[in-house]
């Protein structure tokens, strides 16, 4: 498989044979791209066999509800405040939704009207219940392509969304797998567009959980003490477990708990106990209470700022509405460029948590620091210094600033702007603005530490079930951190940095 518009003696080359291809994918036949042979061996242990199935077997599929065509009734877009908002992919990250899409513009829709107009049997009822969305558009280079969340309102789905209807698990467990590290780098190897089809998410690998197996064997005991009995040990269980990552500074005694879960709990052969979804149900809804708060932060942060600032283009300055997206200064390393600039690398500014590089050695499980801060980057690293890590973020925007004076309505601030370097003394607004900018860092950042160490723990449970050694778990993590940036275009621009020409392969290396 080469890549770009590069072709390679080094690029990746897989041997494989029909048999294999069935085994692989016994619906698809789906051919790998972008493996090895090593790698293809390890994404044959993620295949539908055994105490393995498929999402399908959990619930069902659908792209969104909505088709924006000649056939639709624009009559039913109403004005906002009218109806309900039409959920775009754009609109959906990772446990979370977000108050507005980066492209296109917000539409609404009359549901009530629409249901009544409708079958019983047409999907836009679906539209009423909670489940799980994702992503059905999602670049190629993206940070993730599964990027999934548990939606609990009535909202219809536009069709660059998909959603799925939960059927013997919770939703937010399916939330969990389809988040996890494991499925997103089983569905890098059948992609190649940035399409995520229905099809392609049905026949994705997942654990076999043995669903309400024992509930329904009391039940028809016909013993209520026995049921009872039964349901309030698995939800104390569980429960307890939430308690401990409420209340934990650090998921790291949570993690051990999770795993004395998994090891103690008695389950058929095949099949993963019910303890073990419930417990990956819990961490994605903790995941998602993170990521609503989030959510709160950082449109509270770009109110604060406009109104400080008095212009309505704080979303509009980078063109990435990183402000929106909480991709603020200091985190370069989670969208890559080709190469850090002279100044980034002096000031070490480039590595992954924005000031220092990665700790040596491993953290927890086993996993080295660098690929925790390559694939986690918000990951709450020790030993970093915060003062010099609210410092370049505070550069960073005060750059930034700079860039789009024009746009400023704040003639204080536009004023104390001139120059360049560094404003270590700010006066008037701009010292308002850094205390505001900070304070919400600070909190940003711990909520996103938090977000992080959720994501890992979920991880690490998934990655015991499909049973993958250390070494294999170290290899999917080391394909699944930030987007590989896609090849130059032809006579664009962009920044010329020093390296030699034959370093350009370099670019797309797989180590």
């Amino acid at each position: 498989t080469h890549p770009g518009r590069f072709i390679l003696d080094a690029s990746p080359v897989v041997c494989i044979d029909l048999g294999d291809l069935q085994r692989f994918d016994p619906d698809g036949w789906s051919i790998p791209v972008g493996l090895n042979t090593h790698e293809f061996g390890v994404a044959q242990k993620l295949v539908p066999k055994g105490r393995f199935g498929t999402l399908s077997d959990y619930g069902r599929f659908f792209p969104g509800e909505i088709m924006i065509a000649k056939a639709f009734d624009n009559r039913l877009l109403v004005a906002e405040g009218r109806g309900v908002e039409i959920l775009r992919g754009t609109n959906i990250f990772r446990y979370g939704i977000v108050q507005e899409g980066k492209q296109g513009e917000r539409l609404f829709l009359d549901l009530s009207t629409l249901l009544r107009r409708s079958r019983s049997d047409n999907k836009i009822h679906h539209a009423q219940l909670q489940r799980v969305v994702y992503q059905r558009c999602a670049a190629i280079d993206n940070y993730r392509r599964l990027i999934a969340h548990w939606l609990t309102t009535a909202k219809p789905c536009l069709g660059t969304a998909s959603y799925c209807l939960p059927e013997t698990v919770v939703g937010e467990t399916i939330v969990a797998v389809l988040n996890s590290s494991a499925l997103e780098w089983r569905f890098q190897q059948t992609s190649s567009n940035n399409y995520v089809n229905t099809y392609e998410v049905e026949s994705l690998p997942v654990p076999l959980f043995d669903v309400v197996r024992d509930v329904r064997s009391a039940f028809e005991s016909r013993n209520p003490e026995a049921v009872a009995a039964l349901l309030q040990c698995r939800r104390n269980a569980v429960d307890n477990l939430v308690k401990d990552i409420q209340s934990s500074a650090s998921l790291q005694e949570t993690d051990r708990k999770a795993f004395v879960l998994i090891d103690g709990a008695s389950a058929v052969p095949g099949l993963w106990p019910n303890e073990v979804h419930d417990i990956l149900g819990s961490l994605a809804a903790a995941a998602t209470s993170v990521g609503q708060d989030k959510v709160h932060l950082q449109l509270d942060f770009t109110e604060r700022v406009g109104t400080l600032t008095h212009t309505d283009c704080v979303d509009k300055w980078t063109g990435a509405t990183k402000l929106r997206d909480l991709d603020y200064f200091g985190w370069e390393g989670r969208f890559p460029e080709w190469r850090p600039d002279e100044r980034s690398v002096e000031e070490g500014r480039w590595y992954p948590n924005g000031v220092s590089p990665p700790l040596e050695g491993e953290g927890p499980g086993a996993i080295s620091w660098d690929l925790i801060t390559q694939v986690y980057p918000s990951y709450p690293l020790p030993g970093i210094d915060a003062t010099a890590w609210e410092q370049a973020a505070w550069d960073g925007l005060c750059d930034l600033l700079r860039k789009n004076k024009r746009k400023i309505g704040n003639p204080r601030i536009r004023a104390d702007l001139t120059g360049s370097g560094p404003i270590s003394h700010p006066t008037g607004g701009l010292r308002q603005l850094r205390e505001t900018f900070l304070d919400y860092h600070r909190r940003i950042r711990a909520n996103r530490a938090r977000a992080a160490e959720l994501d890992f723990l979920i991880d690490r449970i998934v990655f015991r079930l499909f049973d993958l050694t250390l070494d294999e778990q170290r290899l999917i993590l080391s394909r699944v951190g930030p987007g590989r940036p896609l090849p130059p275009r032809r006579g664009g621009k962009r920044k010329k940095t020093k390296q030699s020409s034959d370093e350009n392969p370099r670019l797309f290396d797989m180590d």
